[in-house]
This record gives C-alpha cells, sequence and structure tokens, in this order.
C-alpha cells in the first residue's frame, strides 16, 4: 500500500498513513522538524526508517511491542524528507518552515 499524506500548514503537522518499502517522498523543501509522532505500530519488530531528502538517514524506530509509539522530539533541520520503510501505524511530523 502506499503513502498517504495530509499537509496541514495551518498548524504545521503532516499526517501520513499506509506503507511503503520503498523511499516515499514527503516534502522537498527545508524544514525544521519539531517532533515526530509514530502513533499505533501494530505488531513488535514493524519498522520506521525516515531519511532526508538526499537519502541519508535521519531517524528510525523499531517497534519494541505490539501497539506501541514512539515521540520524538528532535530540533533538527532536513532537507527534504522521505520514508524509506513504514510497517504500520500513523506517522506525524510538527515542523516549521525553515
Amino acid at each position: 500500500m502506499a503513502l498517504t499524506k495530509n499537509d496541514n500548514k495551518g498548524h504545521r503537522i503532516i499526517h501520513i498513513t499506509g506503507t511503503t518499502a520503498t523511499p516515499s517522498s514527503i516534502f522537498t523543501d527545508d524544514k525544521f522538524i519539531d517532533r515526530i509522532v509514530w502513533d499505533g505500530p501494530s505488531t513488535a519488530g514493524h519498522k520506521l526508517s525516515i531519511l532526508t531528502g538526499n537519502d541519508k538517514p535521519f531517524y528510525g524506530w523499531t517497534c519494541s511491542v505490539n501497539n506501541g509509539g514512539h515521540d520524538q522530539k528532535l530540533g533538527r533541520f532536513i532537507a527534504g524528507m522521505k520514508i524509506d520503510d513504514m510497517d504500520s501505524g500513523e506517522v506525524y511530523v510538527y515542523y516549521s518552515d525553515a
């Protein structure tokens, strides 16, 4: 299943759903990432892998328990974002324009 994204620019949140095992572009411009939340990954061992626009690793998690999740404050700039691997759940990217 492909990823779907909804960029709520008024609230500066990108909501991403679906699954992927190939790099899928989320945005191509520069953004300051305040926080990333991975909500509801269904199975222990499921992965979320985030790359920069230049395919460099940015952040990744492996779910340790069924229905676990991750909430990470980052405070980092990124030049474009791709999700390389997302096995389940939903991702919320909280950002500021660079």
